[in-house]
Formats: C-alpha cells, structure tokens, sequence
C-alpha cells in the first residue's frame, strides 16, 4: 500500500515505520507503517450533494451516518480534487479521508483489502 501510495502521490504523505512484536520472538512477515495524510482539500459540495446525506456541524459538515446510503449522496469537485489520490477534506469531517478511483484500482490490482468505503457523487 505505501509503495502505491507514494507512486501516486509522490512526496505529499508521511510514512513512519513501526515495529511489531509478536509473540515468542516471531518476526512480522511484511513492514508496518504509520501514515500522515498530507492533503487537505476544500471539495466537498454541500449544494450538490443529496441533502439527507450530510449534517451541518458548526463550521464543518458529516456524513448523516456511515453507511453506504448515506456517503452515496455526498459530491465532491473533480475540479478541486485535480490529480490527488489521497486526501482529507477541510469541510467534511465524515468520512475522515478520501481515495481516488485509480488508488483504488492500484489497490484492486495489488489483491489488497482496505477498509469499507463508499462512492461519491464527482462533479
């Protein structure tokens, strides 16, 4: 995933190693790293998004809840997005971060499970 990651986003993120100690002294069969997105972007468009989708909260915005349902209404901008794969959104909150269609096929090609995510509305 990190050796994607910085492929396609080249220099933007931060990737710390970590050890892992197993028990009785085995040895982790792959590397394990932390990671600092290092993208923040202003896509999130409330006025295009499915308005039972999202809930104002203060200065930012969340997804109505974390199912499928509910990020499935939620646009963001292609022209804002660019070229990013990776990235935090300043005004949406929830979801906590966000991936690009090509990440996700990189990820699909490398036979890698990731966590549950959604697809957005691209406008």
């Amino acid at each position: 995933m990190k050796e994607i990651i910085e492929r396609l986003d080249p220099g933007v993120h931060q990737f710390w190693a970590v050890d892992v100690q197993q028990p009785r002294g085995k040895t982790p069969e792959k590397d394990y790293f932390m990671m600092v997105i290092g993208r923040y972007l202003d896509a999130f468009l409330p006025e295009k998004s499915v308005e039972e989708a999202w809930v104002c909260a203060g200065t930012s915005y969340l997804s109505a809840g974390s199912y499928k349902k509910d990020c499935n209404g939620l646009a963001v901008s292609r022209d804002v997005i660019g070229e990013a794969h990776l990235w935090r959104d300043r005004k949406l909150t929830r979801p906590t971060f966000f991936i690009s269609d090509d990440l996700k096929a990189e990820i699909d090609a490398a036979g890698l499970r990731i966590f549950q995510h959604h697809k957005l509305i691209d406008v």
